[in-house]
């Protein structure tokens, strides 16, 4: 079997609580172990429990007053069990998890999409690519597209697009491509960037702080 479990007592001692739910009403604390095997891999467990001594019901903790609590805490702490089947299996499960979030993303990471994404570029890279735009090109924010109307270390200024990345409760991707023929522009909406912002933090706004992360770029 792949799998195996067994459970036994290993202590025990009476309690002077005295259970409703019990016929005579004494009952038996015992700490229990659990010993589960995965293939090679012993993993074990000890717990309190307590059981009616007539019947063998199992009474739930909930009903243990302050004493029974006090006594099974004391008798879990003389039996030891070795915690290091547990402490691998911990591993094996997150060393699982990491490979198939790597593989997730090297799969992602090795598409032509993010590998020509702006917002996935090391801070230099952006620099460049954003020193490199001109008048006509397009930003893709989280909520809009905006196209440079003139752009200078000095002044720049984008008109934004009446079309918001977000329409009718449906998402779309930042991370996209840019579809320009998606987009119109009206020469109301114009915005004056702060220069110092766009160029070293990559955002479009009006002052200091705040405003939209640049997410894609169209550089035509």
């Amino acid at each position: 079997m792949f799998v195996s479990v067994q459970e036994y007592s290993v202590l025990e001692t009476p309690i002077h609580q005295i259970f409703n739910v019990c016929k005579e009403g004494s009952a038996t604390l015992f700490v229990r172990q659990r010993d589960v095997r995965f293939f090679f891999l012993p993993v074990r467990k000890k717990y309190a429990e307590v059981r009616c001594n007539l019947t063998g019901k199992k009474i739930r903790k909930r009903k243990w007053n302050a004493q029974t609590k006090s006594a099974a805490k004391e008798l879990l702490a003389q039996h030891k069990v070795s915690k290091t089947g547990l402490y691998i299996l911990y591993f094996l499960v997150l060393f699982t998890v990491g490979m198939f979030l790597y593989s997730i993303f090297s799969i992602l990471m090795s598409s032509p999409k993010f590998n020509t994404t702006f917002g996935l570029k090391t801070a230099t890279e952006k620099n460049i690519l954003l020193s490199k735009l001109g008048e006509g090109d397009l930003i893709k924010t989280t909520n809009f597209v905006y196209k440079i109307k003139s752009i200078s270390k000095e002044h720049i200024t984008v008109v934004k697009s009446s079309v918001a990345n977000s329409t009718n409760g449906e998402y779309v991707d930042p991370y996209s491509p840019i579809n320009e023929s998606k987009h119109s522009f009206n020469s109301a909406s114009e915005i004056s960037i702060n220069p110092s912002a766009f160029w070293e933090r990559q955002t479009v706004q009006n002052g200091e702080s705040a405003g939209e992360l640049i997410f894609n770029i169209l550089d035509k």
